[in-house]
């Protein structure tokens, strides 16, 4: 079978923009079937939410394949507004910080950089194609911790990691 064939809706319509909403592919709606087929028979009792942490645990292995990096290092969420929002609020940013920005950034991002702030960082946004030449010394930028050979540096210990696939952006230009 085809990848393209995992998403029979695409035989109707075309996607262009799936951020929030978009189209499922035929495995991922198999499977939500057979656990919600399995609740509606045995009941959302203990072995349901112990399978629950099996699943998560099995979507957090399979990330970290993905993204080379350790199952610990990959935080799963409810969504990616709600990891942004985490992120930035683990980030401690304040009147010292300086966040960069683009001009098309995703809504999701807007509350956290908004918070941020109002905590005293300053916010500045560039057009998109010109992120990479903004980054200054006065730029605050969460780097890879792990990454061999990352040029970067860390921010703070207690800041969260980012994935090693981060490499290819925009690096910190300054250690704290």
């Amino acid at each position: 079978m085809a990848f393209r064939d995992e998403f029979p809706v695409l035989e109707n319509i075309a996607y262009l923009n799936a951020g929030t909403d978009g189209p499922l592919p035929r495995r991922a709606v198999e499977r939500a079937k057979a656990e919600l087929d399995a609740e509606l028979t045995e009941g959302r009792v203990m072995a349901h939410f112990m399978r629950r942490h099996e699943l998560q645990e099995q979507l957090r292995e399979g990330y970290a394949r993905a993204m080379h990096c350790t199952p610990e290092e990959v935080a799963v969420t409810t969504g990616t507004s709600f990891g942004l929002g985490a992120v930035m609020a683990g980030l401690d940013l304040g009147p010292n910080d300086e966040i960069l920005t683009t001009d098309s950034e995703h809504p999701g991002l807007l509350g956290p950089l908004i918070a941020a702030r109002h905590r005293g960082a300053t916010v500045r946004t560039v057009p998109i194609h010109q992120l990479a030449e903004a980054v200054t010394n006065k730029t605050t930028w969460s780097p890879p911790r792990t990454c061999p050979g990352s040029p970067a540096r860390r921010s703070r210990p207690s800041s969260p990691r980012s994935t090693c696939r981060s490499s290819s952006t925009a690096r910190r230009a300054r250690a704290r």
